[in-house]
């Protein structure tokens, strides 16, 4: 009679998916983090054109309620950062990581009473949803 024998290597198994799963993860923030600057454009510099303070500059300068801001002093486009809290767990936001929080980057996402959103987080998530899909995905095909 033949013998046959299988081996079961589950611990590799499940080690070698986390491990493809949390570089997924980060390289998922990183997408999100990038989509988000590039959304928030150019440096907010006044240009040559306007005198003084640049008050007029940044008047002229608002984003539209539901795009994303426009870039004005650069605090918010700098805060931008990712972390690690846990082995599957990502952070992608304004002061996360080793980033300094500016304060009204929830208040232009959301939007106040006073003032619509201008969101620049939910739609960079929605913008990559298919290339999460396809970093997470990528080992199992």
């Amino acid at each position: 009679m033949a013998r046959m024998s299988v081996t079961w290597k589950d611990r590799e198994v499940h080690e070698k998916l986390v491990r493809h799963l949390s570089d997924g993860l980060t390289k998922t923030a990183l997408v999100v983090e990038n989509d988000i600057r590039d959304s928030f454009g150019d440096s907010g510099q006044t240009p040559a054109g306007f005198r003084g303070s640049g008050k007029k500059w940044r008047e002229s300068n608002r984003s539209q309620p539901w795009e994303p801001p426009h870039v004005q002093t650069g605090h918010l486009k700098r805060s931008i950062g990712h972390d690690k809290p846990a082995e599957l767990m990502r952070r992608v936001g304004s002061g996360v990581g080793n980033k300094e929080s500016v304060g009204y980057g929830v208040y232009l996402e959301f939007g106040t009473s006073r003032m619509l959103p201008r969101p620049w987080l939910r739609p960079a998530i929605w913008r990559n949803r298919d290339t999460f899909r396809h970093i997470i995905s990528e080992p199992l095909r």
